[in-house]
């Protein structure tokens, strides 16, 4: 199954997982918690999981 974001025709793709939400959200939580490894479900209909370092 395909999924064409918002802006594809454009060239724009959209982040399915929001990865890029993590770039802020995994500093915070590594000050938070003092580890350098998550991973992310995303609990949307899509869905998705994530692997972050720091």
């Amino acid at each position: 199954m395909s999924y064409q974001g918002f802006s594809q025709k454009a060239g724009v793709y959209e982040d399915l997982v929001t990865g890029s939400a993590h770039c802020t959200v995994v500093p915070y939580w590594k000050n938070k918690l003092n580890k350098t490894e998550f991973i992310a479900l995303q609990l949307s209909e899509r869905g998705g999981k994530i692997y972050c370092t720091i």
